[in-house]
């Protein structure tokens, strides 16, 4: 019930996708507080700052969106690549005696364990294969790039969108006008949804909310330091 798959292989599993939920999230949140900060002066229609940060964040988000697919099917390709390529008689040595090592870590015995892996090393491929389920960075690979850009993209427009509040919100408050009380606006805007991300960052992660939400309202606060002044 945790998972929806997509064409049987896909998986919209967020705690699969913490990396893309936590990318995307950050990257739209700096990205559009950025653009709003250099925005903040100008003396441009709220309708007209709408349509501008609403085009900067889709256009962002698809971008981010892409290059996070095309990474990640760039490193599927690469691992299995390396699968078809003919181990020599040293590394396969090697490999079984790492697989032996993780049989070991599992809980099995030790003659239990030789065997197995002196059986499965007889097949070079089947080997890999085994070996590549083992890894961590295999696990985060499982399902299909697209999963991991549907978060990309859906975090950043999410939590990115969040800043463009300002030109909603401060309008209407007649007694903040100036351009100092729009930056205190953005300012506390982008504080909550960095707060916001590292709530759900722990959750999916299993850690300590506030300790996540002081880090990424840190990094975020980083991030935001250095683009401020360019910006």
């Amino acid at each position: 019930r945790d998972m929806i798959t997509m064409n049987g292989s896909t998986t919209l599993n967020p705690k699969k996708h913490i990396k893309s939920i936590v990318y995307g999230g950050m990257d739209g949140i700096i990205t559009i507080f950025a653009m709003v900060s250099s925005t903040s002066g100008a003396s441009l229609s709220t309708s007209l700052m709408m349509v501008i940060g609403c085009a900067n964040l889709l256009a962002d988000a698809f971008s981010m969106a892409l290059s996070d697919y095309l990474s990640t099917k760039a490193e599927l390709d690469c691992m299995n690549n390396d699968t078809k390529t003919e181990l020599t008689t040293s590394e396969l040595e090697k490999q079984t005696h790492t697989l032996y090592l993780a049989l070991i870590r599992r809980g099995y015995e030790q003659m239990d364990a030789h065997k197995i892996a002196a059986l499965i090393s007889r097949d070079p491929h089947t080997l890999k294969d085994f070996l590549q389920m083992d890894s961590e960075k295999q696990d985060q690979l499982t399902s299909s790039p697209a999963a991991g850009a549907i978060w990309t993209f859906s975090s950043f427009v999410i939590f990115g969108f969040v800043p463009l509040l300002t030109y909603l919100v401060v309008p209407r408050m007649h007694i903040f006008t100036e351009e100092n009380y729009s930056m205190i606006t953005v300012i506390a805007l982008t504080c909550i949804t960095l707060s916001v991300l590292g709530v759900m960052k722990a959750k999916l992660g299993g850690m300590d909310p506030i300790g996540s939400s002081l880090e990424m309202i840190a990094s975020g606060g980083l991030a935001a330091a250095l683009a401020y002044p360019v910006a």
